[in-house]
């Protein structure tokens, strides 16, 4: 079973969000994280985001992969919240879209895959 998390204080899973707030999806990224800080990038779409559902895809077998904060703060290989190979999660204002930045923990391909809702 796939691990799922919500971030919002205003939904307890992603079901009741989406039938309380039926968007459309806007858009889709990849982003290849490494070493270096990364930020999720929709500067291409229509319409600014206002939810966005990430998957993380990694083969890093055991541990966190990667780190992200949404505070608008650099996270570190020690400093963040963790996350593993096949942990999903939404982020669900677009306030935290713009703040949300993501560092790999250790080497290896990390890949997250992002699905823009408005």
């Amino acid at each position: 079973m796939k691990r799922y998390n919500t971030i919002s204080p205003y939904a307890a899973t992603f079901l009741e969000y989406r039938t309380a707030n039926p968007g459309k999806c806007i858009g889709y990224e990849q982003i290849a994280v490494d070493g270096t800080v990364k930020k999720l990038n929709w500067d291409s779409f229509e319409v600014t985001p206002r939810y966005a559902i990430i998957y993380l895809e990694s083969d890093t077998s055991s541990g966190p992969a990667i780190r992200y904060r949404i505070d608008g703060i650099n996270p570190t290989a020690s400093v963040g919240m963790p996350k593993e190979n096949g942990d999903a999660w939404d982020i669900i204002s677009t306030y935290d879209l713009n703040r949300f930045r993501v560092t790999e923990v250790s080497s290896g391909t990390h890949t997250l895959n992002i699905e823009y809702y408005a």
